[in-house]
């Protein structure tokens, strides 16, 4: 169905694995929301969109993603993911799903995370 788009999808989780904000953002449309979290506020527009990247950044390092499966229409990508990474020393893998909605032009106007908040938790007591 959507195979452009999965690769777009896959293209911009390589760049959060890399770390390249950048590239992350050259992902995204100038206008779209960006919500990695469904207890957080919507990031709207790629200037809050990089806030909240860089907010992340602070936060973990060592980023690695598996995609477990994919699915995909013309204008929308869903993956299950198993997110690794490190917080300070210790080693956290958490189960992600994830939604990202695109344009004609295959950027992202929408790209949401949802994941367990006690699963994190308890990797980190």
């Amino acid at each position: 169905m959507g195979e452009r788009q999965e690769q777009r999808a896959l293209s911009v989780l390589q760049s959060f694995i890399e770390g390249n904000i950048d590239a992350i953002l050259d992902h995204f449309a100038t206008d779209a929301v960006f919500r990695p979290q469904a207890w957080r506020d919507l990031a709207v527009g790629n200037r809050a969109i990089r806030d909240e990247l860089d907010r992340q950044a602070a936060l973990y390092t060592d980023l690695s993603i598996e995609v477990r499966h994919i699915a995909s229409t013309d204008t929308a990508v869903l993956t299950e993911r198993l997110d690794s990474f490190y917080v300070g020393n210790k080693a956290v893998t958490i189960h992600v799903m994830s939604a990202m909605d695109f344009d004609e032009e295959l950027l992202i106007t929408s790209f949401r995370g949802h994941f367990d908040s006690s699963e994190l938790e308890a990797q980190l007591d």
